[in-house]
């Protein structure tokens, strides 16, 4: 099989170029995320074309800061309520996102989705894949946010940028937290370092965002980077994260199937 024994815990398998899919190999389980029904499709489709390598597939769907207008809550909704319910196994990517002051101006609008797509992941007992851009103290100053991210199965912070102590306030506030570490600590981001450093093991993925979060020089971002993700940190930490990548990843992407597997042991 082409597949290697690391995890991708965010990409967006719809974007993928081609020759991404077919001929490079892949993680041996990865989460994918759409941001529309019609990319939601295509995912499908994609994601059954991967599986035939071997690759475990989660999809995910939701209502991205960036792209308001590209899903309404009702037809995620009306997803979820349908025999299309299976094929959703993830709220995401959802979130805030304050980076420009386009954007922060409407923060009002973004909050409200974030909020009812975090009810939905609640109601479905789905984990929620969160995207946070300069909006770390937006997210710890409405405690409402706060208590809805507790009552989610499991809340993965992608591409994580936070430092270590934001990641322990969210874990000891109750939230089910794990952290994405991206491409970014391949060009020595601080605050990445010192979560693979210092963060709880257990609590950290690894990612590409495949296709879109590049390197310089790099037209694309394909799955199979994140070898280097997982070699860089493992060299920071002096700690081998491949060894344990697949049990963390479904802790974090199926929590409730892992809860039952330790009870019945």
């Amino acid at each position: 099989m082409n597949v290697f024994p690391v995890c991708d815990a965010h990409l967006h398998l719809s974007a993928l170029p081609l020759s991404c899919l077919e001929y490079m190999p892949f993680p041996c389980k990865i989460c994918t995320c759409a941001l529309s029904i019609e990319e939601f499709s295509e995912q499908k489709k994609r994601a059954e074309t991967v599986r035939k390598k071997g690759v475990t597939v989660l999809c995910a769907l939701g209502i991205h800061p960036l792209y308001l207008d590209s899903l309404s809550v009702s037809a995620l909704r009306n997803v979820l309520c349908t025999e299309e319910k299976s094929a959703v196994e993830a709220i995401g990517e959802i979130g805030l996102d304050f980076f420009t002051p386009e954007l922060r101006a409407k923060e009002k609008e973004q909050l409200s989705l974030f909020a009812l797509q975090l009810e939905l992941a609640e109601q479905y007992s789905l984990p929620a894949v969160i995207h946070l851009r300069k909006a770390l103290g937006a997210l710890f100053s409405h405690k409402d946010i706060l208590q809805k991210l507790k009552k989610c199965p499991s809340v993965v912070f992608h591409g994580f940028e936070g430092s270590r102590n934001d990641a322990e306030a969210l874990l000891k506030r109750g939230v089910n937290a794990y952290f994405g570490i991206g491409k970014t600590i391949l060009k020595g981001d601080k605050s990445a370092m010192d979560c693979v450093k210092r963060l709880e093991k257990s609590r950290l993925l690894f990612e590409t965002d495949a296709p879109y979060q590049t390197l310089r020089f790099e037209s694309v971002s394909a799955p199979r980077d994140v070898a280097a993700v997982v070699e860089r940190s493992s060299e920071i930490a002096d700690f081998d994260f491949a060894q344990d990548a697949c049990a963390v990843f479904d802790r974090a992407f199926f929590p409730k199937r892992c809860a039952s597997s330790i009870i019945v042991q």
